[in-house]
């Protein structure tokens, strides 16, 4: 693949994770180390509000809040510098009509076949969060207008645990209509492996009111199958304006699926990589080597340690310009 190819958005993932990159709700693109978006999945496309031609080849710092390029920066450069592990953090997403929406960004550093690093973005749709944050500031009361069509599940619930109020994103997500996600909500909903860590959550939300905090596990849908939620838990039965623990989740079991995927194509490319009988070098478009296998560390003489960020050792000097 060659860095033509990234800047026309021909992008080719492993067969293991096209599918999942595709079908998942989770917006999910791919750059280079200096924001330039090679390739991106249609939920990305959606959360930007634009189509797939006014994304790939342009820099993620266009589509986020002109307060928030420093943050996108800062983020690139931390990637850049240690080529290795992952930063989330939470950013303001400028679409086309001006709308803003929040999302939660995972950015890690990937490499495909045996190409050159890259940065793995997947970012999740915050805002019903945010809103109910300005809620609590604002008492807003356009509040239940907004999360009525909002994609997250906003679930409230009295002081016996029970479903007061769900939204009707409830079918989407679940596959339960509200009425009939009010009647199987309880332990039958939850996956036995969850149950305990879950109610632990709920019960410090009690001894904690007033504060967020974080929840994850698996809820059966109604066609049996387990889908995985996370989002968070907040105990406002004080609140006059709520009188409810407040449960805001999102459906991220495709997400953590491409994640595993991703994971393991990943230990297969670096297995073949360190075994393969055939040097392996690849530079950057600058000559520098960002890889160095172990067959060519045996053939050259030259450690990877010698020669990663440096030029090609076995290239003379007057011929590095050609």
């Amino acid at each position: 693949m060659t860095p033509g190819e990234f800047r026309s958005g021909e992008f080719v993932w492993p067969a293991v994770a096209q599918t999942m990159f595709s079908e998942t709700p989770v917006g999910m693109a791919v750059a280079t180390f200096d924001g330039t978006v090679v390739t991106a999945n249609p939920a990305f496309c959606r959360m930007l509000g634009r189509p797939a031609d006014e994304i790939i080849g342009h820099r993620a710092h266009e589509f986020v809040h002109p307060d928030q390029v420093a943050l996108v920066d800062s983020r690139l450069a931390a990637l850049r510098t240690s080529r290795t592990g992952s930063i989330s953090y939470e950013a303001r997403i400028t679409r086309p009509d001006g709308t803003v929406v929040w999302a939660a960004v995972n950015l890690s550093v990937v490499t495909v076949e045996r190409d050159q690093p890259l940065v793995f973005g997947q970012l999740i749709d915050i805002t019903t969060s945010r809103l109910i944050e300005q809620r609590l500031a604002l008492n807003d009361p356009r509040f239940r207008t907004i999360v009525e069509h909002s994609t997250d599940l906003v679930v409230e619930l009295d002081a016996a645990g029970r479903v007061r109020y769900v939204t009707p994103s409830v079918r989407r997500v679940l596959g339960y209509g509200p009425d009939a996600f009010a009647s199987a909500f309880g332990p039958g909903l939850v996956h036995e492996a969850d149950f305990q860590a879950l109610a632990e959550v709920v019960e410090r939300s009690h001894a904690q009111p007033g504060t967020p905090l974080s929840i994850r596990g698996r809820l059966r849908h109604a066609d049996g199958r387990w889908r995985t939620l996370e989002g968070t838990i907040i105990n406002l039965l004080a609140d006059p304006s709520f009188e409810a623990v407040v449960l805001e989740a999102r459906d991220v079991t495709e997400q953590l699926a491409a994640q595993e995927a991703l994971r393991r194509t990943n230990q297969l490319l670096t297995a073949l990589f360190e075994s393969s009988p055939i040097p392996v070098n690849v530079v950057d478009t600058e000559g520098r080597v960002l890889l160095w296998s172990p067959a060519a560390e045996r053939l050259f003489g030259w450690s990877a340690e010698e020669t990663v960020g440096g030029p090609l050792p076995f290239v003379p000097e007057e011929s590095r310009e050609e």
